[in-house]
């Protein structure tokens, strides 16, 4: 941790607060060293064994099967494996996992910040969170067009006509592939005052020029859009990787690809316009800060109007001591057995 750059720990940190995952991975480093502090090697042993028992226990298979392979074929892979490893739990439902945003954070703006794991690097690092909405064709289509009319307008505002640092970017972001948003990123030696001043007034006069888009502008990247998205597979592993990753982020959207692809089509500047001032103009701001040595938090970060959060209080919300926090769940999941031939 101590060597990782700013904008890795600014990112890791957004990604705790509004990732949700089985365990946080502070979590699994605490587990890890009270087992080797605390474990003789019978201790250790016998929780390894314990570890094993509880995988057939409560473990069940769960696969995705592409190729030449009907869903007989693919149940019957699935049943043999079971019986082969002897689990006792039926496959009934799927471990899911989300993303949320915390109610502190709707309709307003909020801060984490911590300090620089590594005292010898000078760079300050800011990261936003502009929240649009849960994933979904819609937000997906309209948050991929803006992406690229963006972009590159941010880097050379920031990076070479303002000279913030090397690293500058603005992304599509979708966090765990459940909440859809505009991310911008800064790691510069300049203060995180100037960098949020920076980032905010790029996005303010963006958002005022995009409700006057040209519609010739908006045909254009609509067609870059679409020719990233019309792309065809080449090889077998890619489109795999494609319908894995709905099943990683336990969205099962095996036709997201295609309603995107018609968002898309039916997008003009008209619609453009209004997804900008229903889901953008007035979209929370979740703001992670990282400061290099003596906390060199932006004046916003240190105002007591506006909340600011540590790493503590987002482990906090994320173990259920304030279970009010969460504003958005959104869950997915399957019952049995899924197959897409």
């Amino acid at each position: 941790m101590k060597t990782k750059d700013a904008y890795r720990q600014a990112m890791e940190m957004e990604n705790r607060l509004m990732s949700t995952s089985s365990h946080l991975a502070a979590e699994k480093l605490q587990a890890f060293a009270e087992v080797k502090n605390h474990g003789s090697l019978s201790e250790i042993r016998e929780l390894v064994e314990q570890a094993g028992r509880d995988v057939l226990e409560y473990g069940f298979v769960e696969g995705l099967i592409m190729g030449n392979a009907n869903e007989e074929i693919a149940v019957s892979m699935t049943e043999s494996l079971v019986q082969t490893l002897e689990l006792k739990r039926n496959f009934d439902t799927t471990c899911t996992w989300g993303a949320y945003v915390p109610d502190k954070a709707l309709g307003k703006e909020i801060t984490l910040k911590k300090d620089h794991a590594n005292p010898n690097d000078d760079n300050n690092a800011l990261t936003l969170f502009l929240y649009f909405d849960e994933n979904n064709p819609k937000t997906n289509a309209y948050g991929s067009v803006l992406s690229q009319m963006i972009s590159q307008k941010f880097f050379d505002s920031l990076r070479t006509k303002q000279q913030f640092g090397y690293i500058v970017s603005s992304y599509l972001n979708q966090i765990s592939g459940r909440l859809t948003g505009m991310g911008f990123l800064v790691q510069t030696g300049k203060s995180l005052s100037e960098a949020r001043t920076a980032v905010n007034l790029f996005i303010d006069e963006t958002w005022e020029r995009m409700l006057k888009v040209d519609p010739e502008e908006v045909e254009k990247y609509k067609n870059a859009v679409l020719q990233l998205l019309k792309k065809k597979y080449v090889r077998l592993e890619e489109e795999y990787r494609d319908m894995q990753r709905e099943v990683d982020r336990r969205r099962f959207q095996w036709d997201i690809k295609r309603e995107v692809i018609a968002e898309v089509e039916d997008m003009n500047a008209e619609s453009l316009v209004k997804f900008v001032r229903d889901y953008c103009v007035n979209a929370p701001r979740i703001y992670s800060e990282v400061a290099r040595g003596g906390g060199d938090f932006s004046e916003d970060a240190l105002k007591e109007e506006n909340p600011s959060y540590t790493l503590e209080t987002i482990d906090e919300w994320r173990v259920g001591k304030d279970k009010s926090v969460w504003e958005t769940r959104i869950d997915g999941g399957i019952d049995g057995i899924e197959s897409k031939m």
